[in-house]
């Protein structure tokens, strides 16, 4: 193990540590008026930077940091770290007055029970001393490098900070200029490095990251900040150009030169005899007659591909080494079929590129009999040396180094000199000058899998398309991107983005926390989800290591953005569609996943897009976005004391558990998504009025099923039903009086139903009795429309069953309590979306009847 996975490894038991003390419902409420962070991410981050800064100070204080472990009595990075998270964790139960904070009465003592349970020698004391770091300056120069890692922190993690140039703005503030002018006592600083968003830059910054002369702190969604020497160099824009160079270089060349190698060899016959000088095999005849064959007899256009379109998407360096991979090979073995591809198939566009260099005025494959088999070495020298020619031209990348100096800003060294030289010509998708060979709008666009009909008004004529099309040229930049959009890094993307930035060390430790589950003996991961974030015993930990289970299959193909402050996963792992659209069903395949991908990174705001540059809306909540939105995703109106992150992840969770019922039923992929598309329009309708109706939603899966699917169906959800039935009543007001009344009833009907071979119809017809006498009393007023509805209800039940006079006060009033709702939802929507959802009551009262006749709730 290396020293920096031995360090990251540090990190990751102190982060386990502080998730273990943190009761989930707490660590997941919104800390923040201007930024969505959690209660947990905050912490942690804070003290993430804080431990990143204290290993700083150690570099050029050791003995300072001595002093510190001497006063509390363990390591430093430990006491940074939980001095940060404290502190901050204490801040976010305080009131800013007068541009400063003031805790509230309890925050100290909540702290102090927390520290107890880290089990660290005197955490207590920890607890109280960064307390008063919020609020001035440092009374005690033994605690200096705690005090400024504390405060450096703090400053890092303000919600205000919309560019990593900020930081620079608060840096100057008065309350944190003493702890900047401390820093630089050490011989330390701050810098930053800031670029243009673009997936190139994506794929190379964690080595640009590296290549600073210093530690990296905090990444923004324009750049990073990080801390070094006050004498250290700047960044050389030259060192960004050759890791950019490197990664066009690393493209697996071999695999395109065996495409070529399969077209030249697929003839090996024939050319075989052209070797031994037979040359009627370029010919038919008949009738005596001698008529050249067509090309494609030797180079069939099934397998032969024009060598420009095959290597179009690599460097010129690349191209040229295909090219010598190719002809090293076969020059020998097939000379004839090396010199007819690249002189008849080097290019579409520069058809007689190779012929103009090698002299050739004949058509093929005339001039092939003037050749002699001696020669043929010869003239293959020729080719490969005009494809040399070709490639070789523009020397340096300039496209590359133009690209750099006009992109990257901060501590930077501007050493690149360009050549004054005019462009080649433009590129048509990022605007940017070509210095280099260009690349063809159709490799590019079928590169990415799309077709090139294209339609402009003020061009001509349709007649014109393809020289409209062929004029338009691509950078190798943008070529580069769509071969990583075409292979492993393709879209969609589940994008979690993080405010106001987030630790660089942190997105390291969570990108390779597998330890954790190593460590475990699978308990968490037997659970559901579910059954942990309702649990009242449930700590962060438990919920975060059984989402690390779930979505550990992602790790490989998970990156971070280092330049942009977000993690981007390709969704390859849960969809085999690649698309640059986000189609519904794989939106609704992928939000199976977003409950444990929330869980792991935070709970920061996720976006799921077929663009990687997409941000979500910032609000103070966690919230999910896409480019097809859902109601019920999207935070309601919450009072003060609601948790609206829980709320969400509830109605996640509904939408998880239901998704996991209806794909164990219904086994066929189209019918499934039929359903699982019927459901969600049920719920975003039901969302429309109340965000816990969309809990209930089940579409056609309960009202139109076959008789074998439903009783299917409800084996499958009938695990969930505890879960679904508390997120019904937690999620506002309207679901928990539904929740009460519809249990209630529920009971009764168990005591009072005692055949076991009843129907659907028999158990739950009374309230449908009662529901369409409620809508064709429209024309009555509230009260007396609600009594006479309670009342059919009441008397159909009590005509099927035996009803005692107890049972019947509570079975009406709850019934008027439903029919009160449905009132109130009729009233604030429209009469067919009432009706929609009152056959979801229904349904959902037969789920809760036949989950009590179970007897398993006794178990709960």
């Amino acid at each position: 193990m290396s020293k920096e996975e031995q360090r990251i490894e540090e990190l990751q038991k102190l982060i386990l540590k502080s998730m273990e003390i943190l009761p989930f419902t707490d660590a997941i409420k919104p800390a923040k008026v201007a930024s969505p962070q959690t209660y947990v991410y905050h912490s942690i981050s804070v003290g993430t930077l804080s431990y990143t800064i204290c290993e700083k100070i150690a570099e050029v204080d050791s003995e300072g940091l001595k002093n510190l472990e001497n006063i509390y009595g363990y390591d430093y990075r430990e006491l940074c770290y939980f001095g940060g998270f404290f502190h901050d964790w204490m801040k976010l139960y305080s009131t800013k007055e007068e541009k400063s904070f003031k805790f509230l009465p309890d925050a100290r003592e909540k702290a102090r029970e927390l520290a107890k349970k880290t089990g660290i020698p005197n955490a207590e004391k920890l607890v109280d001393h960064v307390y008063t770091f919020a609020e001035g300056p440092l009374s005690n120069n033994l605690e200096l490098p705690l005090w400024l890692s504390v405060k450096l922190a703090d400053m890092l993690m303000i919600s205000e900070i919309n560019s990593v140039s900020d930081v620079y703005k608060f840096a100057e503030s008065p309350n944190y200029i003493d702890a900047i002018r401390a820093l630089r006592n050490y011989g330390l600083d701050l810098h930053y490095i800031s670029a243009s968003p673009r997936l190139f830059t994506i794929l190379a910054s964690e080595d640009i990251m590296k290549s600073v002369n210093g530690t990296p702190l905090i990444t923004y969604k324009d750049g990073f900040v990080y801390i070094s020497g006050t004498d250290s160099s700047p960044l050389p824009l030259s060192k960004i150009r050759e890791i950019f160079e490197s990664r066009f270089r690393s493209v697996d060349i071999k695999n395109i030169a065996d495409q070529i190698e399969r077209c030249i060899s697929n003839k090996e016959e024939e050319w075989n005899k052209l070797n031994s000088g037979d040359f009627s095999v370029l010919y038919n005849e008949k009738s005596g007659e001698k008529k050249p064959k067509q090309l494609n007899a030797f180079l069939p256009t099934k397998v032969c591909t024009p060598f420009e379109d095959v290597v179009g998407n690599l460097s010129p360096q690349d191209r040229i080494a295909v090219a010598e991979m190719i002809i090293g090979k076969l020059r020998d073995k097939i000379p004839y079929g090396v010199i007819t591809y690249f002189t008849e198939k080097f290019s579409r566009y520069d058809e007689d590129y190779i012929k103009s260099k090698l002299d050739i005025k004949d058509k093929f494959p005339k001039y092939l009999e003037g050749i002699k088999l001696e020669d043929t070495q010869k003239l293959i020298d020729q080719i490969l040396n005009a494809i040399r020619e070709k490639y070789s031209k523009v020397g340096a990348n300039l496209t590359i180094a133009s690209f750099v100096k006009k992109s990257f800003n901060g501590y930077i060294n501007d050493d690149i000199d360009l050549e004054k030289i005019p462009p080649k010509n433009y590129c048509v998708v990022c605007g940017i000058p070509i210095y280099d060979e260009v690349v063809n709008f159709k490799q590019f666009s079928t590169l990415l899998g799309g077709k090139t009909e294209i339609w402009i008004p003020r061009e001509t004529g349709l007649d014109e398309i393809d020289r409209v099309r062929d004029n338009w040229a691509i950078c190798p930049i943008c070529n580069y991107e769509a071969l990583q959009l075409k292979g492993d890094f393709a879209p969609p993307f589940i994008l979690v983005s993080f405010y106001p930035g987030v630790p660089i060390l942190l997105l390291e430790a969570l990108s390779t926390i597998t330890s954790a589950l190593n460590s475990q003996s699978g308990d968490e991961e037997k659970k559901s989800l579910q059954s942990l974030v309702i649990s009242k015993h449930s700590t962060y930990y438990n919920v975060f290591i059984h989402s690390l289970y779930k979505i550990q299959t992602f790790s490989k193909s998970v990156k971070a953005d280092y330049l942009g402050g977000k993690v981007i996963i390709p969704a390859t792992e849960i969809t085999s569609k690649k698309s640059t659209r986000l189609d519904k069903n794989t939106l609704n395949d992928i939000l199976y996943y977003i409950p444990y991908v929330s869980s792991v990174y935070l709970f920061s705001p996720i976006i799921i897009s077929a663009s990687i540059y997409d941000f979500p809306i910032t609000t103070n909540t966690f919230e999910i976005s896409s480019e097809i939105n859902y109601l019920w995703t999207r935070v309601g109106k919450t009072t003060e004391e609601d948790n609206p992150n829980y709320i969400t992840l509830l109605l996640l969770l509904a939408y998880n558990a239901k998704y996991t019922a209806l794909r164990n039923t219904y086994k066929n992929r189209d019918e499934f998504e039929n359903v699982l598309n019927s459901m969600i329009n049920d719920m975003d309708m039901f969302a429309s009025v109340s965000r816990s109706l969309s809990v209930i939603a089940l579409g056609i899966a309960v009202n139109e099923a076959r008789s074998e699917d439903e009783s299917k169906l409800i084996r499958n959800i009938k695990f969930f039903i505890p879960f679904l039935d508390f997120a019904f009543s937690g999620v506002d007001k309207m679901g928990e009086s539904f929740s009460k009344s519809l249990n209630a009833i529920a009971k009764v009907l168990v005591d009072a139903v005692k055949d076991q071979k009843v129907s659907k119809h028999q158990i739950v017809g009374f309230l449908r009795d009662g529901i369409d006498m409620f809508f064709k009393s429209y024309m009555l007023d509230k009260d007396d429309r609600i009594s006479i509805a309670a009342n059919t209800a009441l008397n159909t039940l009590s005509n099927n069953f035996n009803i005692t006079d107890e049972d019947s006060k509570n079975l009406f009033y709850n019934l008027k309590n439903v029919f009160s709702n449905l009132y109130e939802i009729e009233s604030t929507s429209d009469r067919s979306l009432a009706i929609s959802i009152s056959t979801a009551l229904v349904n959902w009262l037969y789920l809760l009847y036949l989950y009590r006749k179970s007897g398993e709730e006794e178990n709960e």
